[in-house]
């Protein structure tokens, strides 16, 4: 099925390209001929990025690769029924594709199956009543795991022992927690994803819409915080420009005074100017 879905549809940026297969007779000790996929070669999937590390920007530039992925795949009348971290690969540039169209259907084909991964599997799967909304549902657990940077598991599906306890839990209404770095726009749009009601899902165009709003106003606060620090760097080249009258006399004081430690590397740049420029006017 992912061969005849992913050859099927047209090529995307955000979704990872089939190029072909083989017939693996010797797959399994030959007990039972495979068929393998040949498809384009990724660095490595979203849950190793996060255990690796992966800044934020970064991560939020995933987060909206995978909606507009999952977006594609709506367009074209498919579901993916699967979206989790594993399912999402990364190129070297950190940016995301979405793979394993295993569990793709068109939506007017669905069936009551009951598929997926069962932390990411909205609860009206379980009745076998559903539609595209369940892959907003899943983006929302997996953009929780985007906002908290790691792949521990949330604590309330941590404590359940068996996947019968989790589906029971997800039905009653049990969803990850909120964390402390996580920003209100984020959380919100979290909770809005997985909406125990598909009517209450945000469309995936708005969903697109808010993490761009957010990813502007990171992008403004990275540029604040690096004007800041150009004001202050001017401010201690000012200072240190200041004593200009003073040094030469501390010079001849204490020839053997040294800096402090910790002194960085733009204040010494200032003071060796500073000591130059006196020898050549007093």
């Amino acid at each position: 099925m992912e061969f005849f879905y992913t050859r099927s549809v047209p090529d995307h940026d955000r979704i990872v390209q089939i190029r072909g297969s083989v017939i693996d007779h010797n797959y399994a000790g030959g007990a039972t001929p495979a068929v393998l996929l040949i498809m384009d070669r990724l660095q490595r999937d979203l849950y190793t990025a996060l255990r690796a590390g992966l800044s934020w920007p970064d991560r939020l530039r995933v987060a909206l690769d995978v909606v507009q992925g999952i977006r594609f795949l709506h367009s074209q009348g498919l579901v993916h029924r699967d979206i989790k971290l594993k399912n999402v690969l990364l190129d070297r540039s950190n940016r995301a594709k979405l793979t394993d169209l295993g569990f793709c259907k068109p939506e007017a084909m669905m069936s009551g199956s009951i598929v997926g991964t069962p932390i990411h599997m909205a609860p009206e799967l379980f009745t076998g009543r559903y539609d595209n909304s369940v892959d907003t549902y899943a983006f929302g657990i997996l953009f929780w795991y985007i906002c908290a940077g790691h792949v521990k598991l949330p604590y309330v599906f941590e404590q359940c022992q068996t996947k019968d306890q989790l589906w029971s839990c997800v039905r009653k209404g049990a969803r990850p927690e909120r964390l402390p770095q996580f920003e209100e726009d984020c959380w919100r749009l979290m909770e809005q994803c997985w909406a125990c009601d598909p009517q209450r899902r945000p469309l995936l165009g708005d969903v697109e819409l808010a993490l761009e709003g957010v990813e502007v106003r990171q992008q403004d606060r990275s540029l604040s915080e690096d004007s800041t620090l150009s004001n202050c760097l001017v401010i201690t080249a000012s200072q240190n420009l200041g004593h200009t009258n003073r040094r030469p006399l501390l010079r001849a004081k204490d020839k053997r005074r040294v800096p402090p430690r910790g002194v960085d590397a733009v204040t010494k740049s200032v003071q060796l100017f500073v000591d130059i420029y006196c020898r050549h006017i007093c």
